[in-house]
């Protein structure tokens, strides 16, 4: 689970647009070693290289090393894995040789290694995701060839990502940038009044990050703490919290990883790097 290298390295391309008008996009990558057979939360956090609507494929996102790909026949138990939540389920991707690339009942297969759909179809273009999309990665031991490594490659957001959140339904909503955030560094949108920390167990938005023991809780509050509750020294701010009622300071969203969201009231947050 330890992260190995984050942004570890930026390129400058120049990208010719369609009025002939050429514009520096930085280009970059960072690695992370996921822990074998458990199911982590990670997050999409680049964008397709010079391409308008940004959204990038998993092909074109992910490089794994140390991970053997399945045979299509037994890729449910011993690929590499992907679920990313839709609004009825989750979408299943996995790691495999010789996907099919249109119908697998004609055999119609290419000598690659790629991740495809739960239909053994190669993912492509069409199946592109937008920055800030979190999903739930798996590597069985079955896959396991080496040290496994996730590299994330693309082309870095310049700007804003917003996140829509629904009320009262949990959400997996990922740091679209590749370095680390905190959480008070992301604006939080449809809000007006924030209960206090005395309700904010049951009446607060909350956001759940995983960790190796289990998940960190965070509140978005108003008056939070800033060192010690019982000394009664609150911050007259709205801002997210920590299960102890203190302001969050520092980073608590590393690059490349999600977490779960919910609020009471329908919200907007927005992440700007």
């Amino acid at each position: 689970m330890k992260k190995l290298v984050t942004a570890a390295c930026a390129l400058v391309a120049g990208i010719a647009m369609a009025d002939g008008v050429t514009s520096a996009n930085t280009v970059g990558y960072n690695e992370m070693s996921p822990r074998v057979n458990t199911f982590e939360l990670l997050g999409f956090q680049y964008e397709n290289v010079g391409t308008p609507t940004g959204a990038i494929d998993l092909n074109s996102l992910l490089k794994l090393d140390g991970v053997t790909p399945s045979t299509v026949d037994n890729m449910t138990t011993q690929a590499a894995q992907i679920q990313i939540m839709t609004d009825s389920g989750y979408a299943l991707y996995y790691y495999v040789c010789d996907p099919y690339d249109e119908d697998p009942l004609v055999d119609d297969y290419i000598d690659l290694d790629a991740w495809c759909d739960a239909d053994e179809i190669l993912v492509t273009e069409g199946n592109a995701i937008n920055a800030g999309v979190g999903f739930w990665f798996k590597v069985p031991t079955a896959a396991v060839s080496g040290t496994p490594k996730v590299t994330f490659k693309g082309q870095v957001i310049d700007g804003q990502v917003e996140t829509a959140v629904p009320a009262n339904i949990f959400k997996i909503v990922a740091n679209p940038f590749p370095t680390a955030m905190g959480l008070n560094e992301v604006t939080v949108e449809g809000i007006a009044n924030p209960p206090s920390v005395d309700n904010m167990t049951t009446q607060a938005a909350q956001i759940q990050i995983m960790t190796d023991s289990g998940y960190a809780l965070y509140y978005y509050v108003c008056d939070p703490y800033d060192e010690d509750p019982q000394v009664d020294d609150y911050i007259d701010l709205d801002a997210w919290c920590d299960a102890d009622e203190i302001l969050c300071t520092g980073t608590q969203i590393d690059a490349g990883r999600s977490f779960w969201i919910k609020s009471p009231a329908a919200i907007t947050l927005s992440f700007n790097r």
